[in-house]
């Protein structure tokens, strides 16, 4: 079934992004590139869609939060592996 409205679509564009985003995490070598590529492609269009929707948006909000995690934690290795270790001192 089809989303209907903008910010179903975007709900739907931003649950995509986070799936890849998650596998990024997990995952090396062209699969890691794979995922990466996907994940930008479906935070890019959720932002995209959601510019008509109110700034206070929870959805809209979670967007930029969610990308900005992608952004900065699944484009490199060495970051995952040092996320890695913070979470196994604590």
């Amino acid at each position: 079934k089809k989303a209907q409205t903008s910010e179903a679509k975007v709900f739907y564009h931003k649950m995509k992004g986070d799936y890849y985003r998650y596998l990024c995490e997990i995952t090396t070598g062209e699969e890691l590139k794979k995922y990466q590529e996907i994940a930008q492609e479906a935070y890019t269009k959720a932002s995209e869609l959601c510019k008509y929707i109110n700034i206070l948006n929870p959805t809209k909000l979670s967007i930029a939060l969610n990308y900005s995690v992608c952004y900065k934690y699944c484009s490199t290795k060495s970051s995952r592996t040092q996320r890695r270790f913070l979470f196994q001192k604590s």
